[in-house]
């Protein structure tokens, strides 16, 4: 998992970035959108990190297993079964260049932050540096990336995924996969969803339904 700062003063960063609440009713509309944002209509390949031997790290794996069984037209590594830790990063990060040499990529991961951040989302359009937050020394993956703050972050740098309630991580983990399935359908199914100046809208026959 990876240690990233939220900007608490709002500020705005070079790159494209997203973050909203998991408790917000329209919360996997800002997947959707956001993901719209940053892949502009083009269906990445998902890699999911994380291990489900900590319940604060499990939340890729969970989304990586949700999106396997709702059986979405990408591909997508990393999941409760086969899941992507520490230890795969570098051959998983190998073999996704191997064998998609011209894709982009989506990283997922769960992350330690700030008490007030716990329960929030950001999607950005930059890779993430796994186990950043835990003093490992890997190598910078994905074009873009999803980060969920599960857990308040400690005093040198130890941090409490291991106490870390599953209820609250399960349900960042639906939220998550929902908005990436509406996003990879409304993608191939040609589009019944889009953003225009900030708004987002569902599209259905002539009728537009502004959210």
């Amino acid at each position: 998992s990876s240690l990233y700062n939220l900007d608490k003063n709002g500020n705005n960063q070079t790159m494209q970035e997203y973050c909203f609440e998991v408790n917000n009713r329209t919360a996997s509309l800002g997947v959707l959108d956001g993901l719209y944002k940053i892949y502009d209509s083009y269906v990445p390949v998902i890699i999911c990190v994380g291990t489900d031997a900590t319940i604060g790290d499990a939340l890729g794996p969970m989304i990586g297993t949700k999106l396997k069984e709702a059986n979405i037209d990408a591909y997508v590594y990393g999941s409760l079964s086969t899941p992507i830790t520490a230890k795969e990063i570098l051959s998983v990060k190998d073999f996704v260049k191997a064998a998609h040499p011209l894709s982009k990529t989506l990283v997922i991961d769960a992350a330690v932050g700030e008490d007030g951040d716990v329960g929030i989302v950001k999607i950005s359009g930059e890779g993430i540096r796994p186990g950043l937050g835990a003093d490992k020394n890997l190598p910078k993956m994905g074009d873009g990336s999803i980060i969920g703050i599960v857990s308040p972050r400690s005093k040198g740098h130890n941090y409490f995924m291991n106490y870390t309630r599953l209820a609250p991580i399960y349900k960042m983990a639906e939220i998550i996969a929902e908005g990436i399935i509406k996003y990879v359908r409304s993608v191939k199914e040609k589009p019944i969803y889009k953003s225009e100046n900030g708004k987002f809208s569902l599209m259905k026959g002539s009728g537009q339904y502004n959210i």
